[in-house]
């Protein structure tokens, strides 16, 4: 591994673990604090609607003025946000302070993964790019087994932790030098190589936010249907860990060989086996069988963002503003399924936002067979006016 390989994997290990932890213990903390399934969903939506622009803003400022200049105030604040959710005492306080750590999030990851394509000399990008989701599996393996321990210590344990892990990004982004030799695959006047298809990255892009609307239902709202059902902090941060656990292995899956890279079925099959998971989470109450159906969740999303990632990268051209774009598909998510699920599960049941999401994953599966249709008819027409060459 080289010394950027490590870079990109360590500081997506600390940035990402923060982000866990803290994740983690808002929505217990807000339940404590009395709030309804509106309340959570205003939580989750709320601060990612705030997040959305700063997402775009910094993918094209990092491409302006520079990627250190953009992510080193956002790791900054990602410290303080993660300290400020620890000493929250009332749910106006976590609001505030989880948003202005969404905010510090979106504006921090498009400069990082910018950077990263920045410091990819010739056919180290997928080697860069998979250490960085390798990072966010590392994250992930870090916090989850620990998860179950801490918040049955205390609520407010997590996010202290995510402090320091903030405080270690920070210094990483901070002393990280760019290459002075770095040759980059194409110029900045050529076109994406193939690789970049576009038909591709939407697909990927499709799937990619309906992975984390799933995510944010599940790691927002699924807390107060753990407690509907008579479960304990501990079983509830345990099921959630399940899907954080998912998303790793669909990482590995995808990092481990290329098998997805330029192809498009990997990403229908990865939103059918999507919506299969789905419908087994809305169906059922067993810990376990929720486990495994969240982490199949998991495992399809990592599969779906490393995809729409690495495509939207591999182009060379115009990364500060796809990194933008990436990050903006997770808050535009975020909000779906907060808000929409929010609200179902206050006029229905706690359950039903989990049928919401089923639902939108059926409905972009038929968006990606559309993707797919269209396409076929494009090169069809494009090769009908070929003219045959004697």
């Amino acid at each position: 591994m080289t010394k950027d390989s490590l870079r990109s994997f360590s500081v997506r290990v600390m940035a990402d673990g923060a982000v866990i932890l803290v994740q983690t213990s808002v929505p217990l903390l807000a339940l404590k604090f009395g709030a309804s399934p509106v309340l959570l969903g205003v939580i989750g939506w709320a601060a990612m609607a705030v997040r959305l622009p700063f997402c775009l803003a910094a993918g094209s400022l990092s491409d302006r003025y520079g990627r250190k200049i953009v992510a080193v105030p956002a790791a900054v604040l990602f410290v303080l946000a993660s300290a400020g959710v620890g000493f929250s005492q009332s749910n106006l306080a976590l609001l505030v302070f989880y948003t202005l750590l969404m905010v510090a999030n979106g504006t921090f990851h498009p400069p990082l993964q910018s950077f990263i394509g920045d410091i990819s000399a010739r056919g180290q990008l997928a080697r860069n790019v998979g250490a960085s989701n390798f990072g966010w599996v590392g994250g992930i393996a870090l916090t989850i087994f620990a998860l179950g321990w801490l918040v049955d210590k205390s609520l407010r344990l997590p996010p202290f932790i995510a402090a320091v892990f903030s405080i270690v990004a920070l210094v990483i982004m901070v002393t990280w030098r760019k290459p002075q030799d770095i040759k980059p695959d194409v110029d900045s006047n050529s076109t994406p190589p193939p690789a970049a298809n576009p038909r591709v990255l939407l697909a990927s892009r499709i799937g990619h936010f309906l992975g984390f609307t799933g995510f944010a239902i599940i790691v927002i709202l699924f807390p107060k249907l753990g407690q509907y059902l008579g479960w304990t902090d501990k079983a509830i941060a345990q099921t959630v860990a399940a899907m954080r656990g998912g998303v790793a292995l669909g990482i590995l899956a995808a990092n481990l060989y290329p098998w997805w890279r330029g192809k498009f079925w990997p990403q229908p099959l990865a939103q059918a086996l999507m919506l299969l998971f789905g419908i087994i989470g809305a169906l059922s109450s067993r810990q376990l069988v929720l486990s495994i159906a969240f982490c199949g969740v998991g495992a399809t999303l990592g599969i779906a963002y490393t995809s729409a990632m690495y495509h939207g990268l591999s182009g060379r051209l115009k990364m500060g503003k796809n990194s933008g774009i990436h990050e903006s598909l997770v808050s535009l998510a975020n909000i779906t399924g907060c808000l929409i699920g929010g609200v179902l599960a206050q006029a229905f049941t706690p359950r039903a936002p989990f049928v919401f999401f089923c639902v939108l994953v059926a409905f972009g599966l038929v968006a990606t067979a559309a993707v797919r249709y269209t396409a076929d008819r494009s090169a069809a027409r494009t090769a009908c006016k070929t003219p045959l060459v004697p």
